[in-house]
């Protein structure tokens, strides 16, 4: 009996651990009246369609997902005032990406389904980012809120999750209960 267990715990202690899981996901909270949302409420996952994340004009990110016919689609474009590097952090005061004539400001933009805004405000956190190349997002994290046509319209927030491997730290909230909200 003490043989089998100091076997199976050498084996134990001798097998490499699995990678952790990765996450991604969009998730839509939309107001009624929201003009890209369209009110509703849910969470689209790679079951869904195709997430492609690249480096945008502005220094940014900007995150696509779509259907094989492209009858779903959204895209989403971050970039920091003055197109700065996109890091870590809070965004304040957004107006809608791109604006080349209004490089001090911060800029994001959701689109779905080829429903976008002609003037926005808002804003975004990155909450994580990190980079496999100059142009390419290894993995990404960040919610938006943003209001179509300026403040006092209906409220779209929006969380994207790429490719985040379930380790990384969020701020107050365990990944446990991160997963439970998604899945």
């Amino acid at each position: 009996m003490r043989i089998t267990i100091l076997l199976c715990l050498s084996l134990c202690l001798l097998t490499p651990l699995a990678s952790a899981d990765t996450i991604t996901l969009l998730s839509v909270q939309s107001e009624p009246g929201d003009f890209i949302g369209e009110g509703l409420t849910y969470v689209l996952t790679p079951d869904d369609g195709i997430f492609n994340t690249t480096s945008n004009a502005g220094s940014g990110v900007t995150v696509t997902l779509h259907d094989a016919d492209y009858s779903m689609w959204w895209q989403i474009d971050f970039a920091a005032k003055n197109y700065a590097p996109l890091t870590v952090g809070d965004y304040p005061n957004a107006i809608r990406y791109p604006s080349p004539w209004l490089p001090d400001s911060n800029q994001v933009q959701v689109s779905a389904n080829y429903r976008g805004c002609n003037v926005l405000t808002g804003d975004f956190e990155v909450r994580y980012l990190t980079w496999a190349s100059p142009t390419q997002v290894q993995s990404f994290w960040a919610v938006v809120h943003q209001r179509c046509e300026g403040d006092g319209k209906p409220l779209l927030t929006v969380e994207i999750m790429y490719n985040l491997d379930q380790e990384v730290p969020v701020h107050t909230t365990t990944w446990g209960s991160l997963k439970s909200r998604y899945r």
